[in-house]
C-alpha cells in the first residue's frame, strides 16, 4: 500500500530549547506520527509512503530518541507533549491529527487533552496509559517487568550500555507475534541510535515519569475528548484499548489486529495502513 516513489525529507526545528529532527513528506492535512521505544520516527516509514498521497504526514524523533536532542531533563508526556504541538505551530498547523504509538500514544494524549483546539483526531496504538484504567492493575503483568527495570536510573544503564544490540533484538523479538516482522538490518539501526551518546538515557528516562504522567492524565481525563479517538492493538492489548478509549474520550472506539504482537505496524503493515487511512478519512 505504500508508494516507494514519495518524497520523505529529513529536517530540524528547535522548540523549547530542544533540536527536533523530524521527516515530512505528502501534502494535504497534517498528520503527526508519533514513534515508540525503543524505536525513532524510522519505524514510520511505509506509512508516511501510504499516507503522503491526501497528507502531509510528519514524523519527528521525539526528545531523547533519534537524531533529536537528549536533554538531561524533560521526559514527563505534558512536557514532550508541548515539543510536539511546539513543532506544529512552527510549521504552521493550528489543526492537525496525530497518531502515537507506544510511549508516542502517552505523549499522544495530553497532546489531544491539552490543546483541544488544534487535534481533531487521535489514534492511540498498543499501549496502556498511565493513570487510567486498568493502569493499576497491569503494573505486575509478566510481560510489563521492564517498566520496573528501566525506572531503576543508572542501574538501567550499566547494565544494558554496550549490549544495546543484543537488549534491542531480544525485547523486539520477545514481543513479536512474528519475531521476523522487524529485521536484523532495522534492529542494527536501532541498536545504534541507543548506543549515540545521550540516546540510552533519554529512552529510559520516558518510563521514570510515569507516576507524573499518571497523576497528569487523571485530572486530563475529567473532562473526556470530544474529537474521533481510535486504538489500535495486536491480540494482547486491542481489546484492552477498547475500555480505555472509552475513558478518554466520549467518541472512543478500539480495532484489534489479528496474529498481531506489540509491533503492530511492523507486523500487520496494511491492515493498520488500512485501519488508520480509514479512520483519518
Amino acid at each position: 500500500m505504500s508508494d516507494s516513489s514519495i518524497q520523505i525529507d529529513c529536517r530540524t526545528m528547535t522548540v523549547n530549547d530542544v533540536r527536533l529532527h523530524y521527516m515530512i513528506a505528502g501534502s494535504g492535512d497534517p498528520v503527526f506520527l508519533l514513534h515508540g521505544w525503543p524505536l525513532s520516527a524510522e519505524m514510520w516509514r511505509p506509512v508516511m509512503s501510504a499516507l503522503a498521497g491526501s497528507k502531509t504526514v510528519i514524523a519527528p524523533d521525539l526528545r531523547g530518541a533519534g537524531y533529536s536532542d537528549k536533554p538531561a531533563s524533560g521526559y514527563d508526556k505534558v512536557t514532550m507533549s508541548d515539543d510536539i504541538h511546539a513543532l506544529a505551530e512552527g510549521l504552521g498547523f493550528n489543526r492537525y491529527s496525530v497518531v502515537g504509538y507506544d510511549i508516542g500514544g502517552m505523549v499522544a494524549y495530553p497532546l489531544a487533552a491539552r490543546h483541544r483546539d488544534a487535534v481533531d483526531r487521535l489514534v492511540i496504538v498498543d499501549v496502556p496509559l498511565p493513570g487510567i484504567e486498568p493502569w493499576d492493575r497491569m503494573q505486575g503483568a509478566p510481560a510489563l517487568w521492564h517498566f520496573g527495570f528501566h525506572a531503576q536510573r543508572d542501574v538501567a544503564e550499566a547494565l544494558i550500555s554496550g549490549r544495546e544490540r543484543m537488549y534491542v533484538e531480544t525485547f523486539i523479538r520477545a514481543r513479536a507475534f512474528d519475531p521476523g516482522a522487524i529485521s536484523d538490518a532495522e534492529i542494527d539501526t536501532y541498536a545504534a541510535m541507543m548506543a549515540a551518546p545521550g540516546c540510552l538515557r533519554g529512552g529510559l528516562e520516558t518510563y521514570r515519569t510515569f507516576a507524573q504522567d499518571a497523576e497528569a492524565n487523571k485530572a486530563l481525563a475529567e473532562k473526556k475528548l470530544d474529537i474521533p479517538v481510535l486504538g489500535i492493538g495486536g491480540d494482547r492489548l486491542g481489546p484492552v484499548l477498547q475500555g480505555i478509549m472509552g475513558a478518554i474520550a466520549e467518541n472512543g472506539s478500539a480495532v484489534t489486529l489479528e496474529n498481531c504482537g506489540h509491533w503492530v505496524v511492523a507486523e500487520q503493515t496494511n491492515a493498520f495502513i488500512g485501519t488508520l487511512a480509514d479512520f483519518l478519512a
